[in-house]
């Protein structure tokens, strides 16, 4: 079973120093920008697009479970570190108060309950600390 759970945290979060033709070295994870990103390397205002920051940090939070449960030192660092960076993102670049165009391709920018929702959609409660808990209760209407 380990193998499998290492194959699939390998497949987006390979830290490896050699060249792995099936899994290249933080597939989504940009280290210039420190976020990962939703659509390749395309411009982006904001850095790179990452429309579900949860997403993101769900991924590196669950690699650190990963590395906890299998008693892995150095696979709970790395997804330690690489969720405070996306974290550390989402509130930088894309949870910003009066913001209002998140080019999100389904919904209009007007649609604030949508620019909210699609950055929490599978966000776990114990990651949520609170950070402008205010703004979410309203909506992102401050």
């Amino acid at each position: 079973m380990g193998t499998k759970v290492y194959s699939l945290a390998t497949d987006f979060m390979n830290l490896g120093q050699k060249y792995n033709r099936f899994y290249p070295r933080l597939r989504c994870f940009g280290l210039y920008k420190l976020h990962s990103w939703a659509a390749v390397l395309t411009k982006f205002e904001d850095g790179r697009n990452q429309e579900s920051t949860s997403e993101a940090v769900n991924a590196y939070y669950s690699a650190a479970l990963v590395g906890l449960a299998y008693g892995d030192s150095s696979l709970v660092d790395s997804g330690s570190t690489l969720v405070a960076l996306e974290i550390l993102a989402a509130q930088t670049w894309w949870h910003v108060k009066y913001k209002r165009d998140s080019k999100l391709w389904w919904a209009s920018a007007e649609c604030r309950e949508c620019r909210l929702g699609i950055q929490v959609l599978i966000m776990p409660r114990n990651l949520w600390n609170g950070h402008g808990l205010l703004h979410v209760e309203k909506g992102g209407r401050e």
